[in-house]
Formats: structure tokens, C-alpha cells, sequence
């Protein structure tokens, strides 16, 4: 598939599966052939500009999405569908979500340029989940999914984070959170901005700080209400999530304010915060 395709296919394929729609529902409603939609779906075929306006009617979806090649549409707000029923997830991915899509974006666009888009669509298969909705940002995952997908980049020796932090340090992977950002002066400012919205990015932890008087040094505390604790993950799998939470917000710190970096100086793991990590602003 080129550009173009890997945009509108996968969204048209989630429009119509939330929708709860079959190909031949949906080729119905848009007076077209099954074939027809089978192809654009398939990213063998373009939609024409008529099918485009009769798809987004009868979806729901602005035709804007298509430009931008994902989605943030709340889908609880808009859909009534179950989710569960018409996405092929792993069940224990879809219990208790909370962890948006869009709080792991970087790492599906770096898996999308490491892998190609068939090798992406395979890898997130392979592993029970549908990549037709990871398209929509706003759709909801267990945190043990995302951190499925780092354990298994780095079996097959892909986290490199050092290739992966130029998309942390991409402002289009916060999406249309971008512009909250901004107006930020300074590193303060970003991760307050980024607490003030941290329910669009997760739900099921609760983040606040603590910041010596000189500023430079910041320590999260981020607390889970999971079932599972941040540390039985962290545990299982080394240090990995303490190195995404350092790449995120060093990212987003760099995405904002061009020179500065955040390094982890401590990560510490207590059984009430699950989590909390220490880090200095340099």
C-alpha cells in the first residue's frame, strides 16, 4: 500500500466495523459493489470522492481524518457499539482499559517505519490485537498490551530507543493535543499542561509532582488503580516502562522546548505508588 491507501484503509475498515456493519452492509449503504469496498479496505483501490462524502455520513467520520491518517473521536460519545464484539482484541487487553492509544503513538509510528505497514498490521496480529482500532487514538487498551509490545520489540531486538526517541520527539504524536502545548515557555509549563490533560492520554493512574525549589529536579509520582501494580510490570520485564516514561517526557519536553532534555536519575518502585521516578532537567 502507498501513503494514501495506509491512510484510508484502516479507516474505513474502523468505521464500519464501529458502525457494527459487514462489507456488504456498508457496500449497500454507499450503493456500490461488496468488490468495491472489499478493495478500498484492502488498500488495492482509492475511494472516489463520492464514496468518501457517503462513507463519512453514514460513519460518523469527519473526512479531515483521512488527511491526517488517524483518529481522535471519543468513541463511547459517538458509537453505541460494543466494542469487544466487533474489534478482534485480546479479551485481557480490553479489561479495565484506561491507557489511550494515543499515550503509545510514537511506538506504533516508529513499528510502522521499522516493520513496513503489513509487517505492523502482522506484529500487532500475531501478539490479539486489532490494528484497526489502534487507528482511532481515543480508543482505550489494558496497559499490559502496550507493554506486550515493548517486551516483544525487544526480544526480537527492535526498542532501539535511540531510533524510537525522534518520534517521542515528534509534536504530531500528541495529535490534536498538540496545541494545548504551545504556548509553553518552559519545562514547568509543558508538564503542567501535559498533567491538565493526562486523562486523554491515560485514565487509571493518577500523576502529580513534586519539584525542588530551583526547578531543576522534578520526581512523578504515578499512582495505579489497577488491579495489577506499575511494578509487577516493571519487574517482569526490567526497566523498561521507567525507559518509556523518560523517553515520553523527555520527548515532549524536547517536542516543546527545543535543547532541553529530561534523564532519569532514580527510578524507585514502593507497593503504594506502584511507580515513581525521579528525574532531572538538564
Amino acid at each position: 500500500m502507498n501513503k494514501n491507501e495506509v491512510r484510508i484503509a484502516p479507516i474505513f475498515r474502523y468505521g464500519r466495523k464501529i458502525n457494527a456493519m459487514s462489507q456488504v452492509d456498508l457496500s449497500d449503504a454507499l450503493g456500490v459493489r461488496q468488490s468495491t469496498v472489499s478493495k478500498i479496505e484492502a488498500g488495492k483501490s482509492m475511494p472516489t470522492l463520492d464514496i468518501v462524502v457517503r462513507f463519512c455520513e453514514l460513519t460518523k467520520i469527519s473526512p479531515n481524518w483521512f488527511l491526517i491518517g488517524h483518529l481522535e473521536i471519543e468513541p463511547t460519545e459517538n458509537w453505541d457499539t460494543d466494542q469487544r464484539k466487533v474489534f478482534k482484541n485480546e479479551k485481557s487487553f480490553m479489561e479495565e482499559g484506561g491507557t489511550k492509544i494515543r499515550s503509545f503513538a510514537p511506538i506504533l509510528g516508529y513499528m510502522q517505519e521499522k516493520l513496513g505497514y503489513e509487517g505492523y498490521e502482522k506484529f500487532l496480529k500475531d501478539m490479539g490485537l486489532d490494528p484497526d482500532y489502534l487507528i482511532n487514538w481515543d480508543s482505550e487498551v489494558h496497559m499490559s498490551a502496550f507493554l506486550e509490545i515493548i517486551q516483544k520489540l525487544r526480544t526480537r531486538e527492535l526498542a532501539n530507543f535511540t531510533e524510537i526517541s525522534a518520534f517521542f520527539n515528534d509534536k504530531k504524536t500528541h495529535g490534536l493535543l498538540a496545541k494545548e502545548y504551545l504556548d509553553s515557555k518552559s519545562v514547568e509549563s509543558v508538564i503542567k499542561t501535559y498533567i491538565q490533560n493526562q486523562k486523554k492520554y491515560q485514565r487509571n493512574f493518577s500523576l502529580y509532582v513534586e519539584k525542588e525549589e530551583n526547578m531543576t529536579n522534578v520526581q512523578l509520582h504515578l499512582k495505579s488503580s489497577y488491579k495489577e501494580t506499575v511494578s509487577s510490570y516493571v519487574e517482569s520485564i526490567g526497566d523498561i516502562f521507567n525507559l518509556y516514561v523518560e523517553a515520553w517526557l523527555g520527548g515532549l519536553v524536547n517536542s516543546f522546548l527545543k535543547g532541553i532534555k529530561l534523564q532519569t536519575k532514580t527510578p524507585i518502585i514502593d507497593k503504594d505508588a506502584a511507580f515513581k521516578g525521579e528525574y532531572l532537567l538538564c
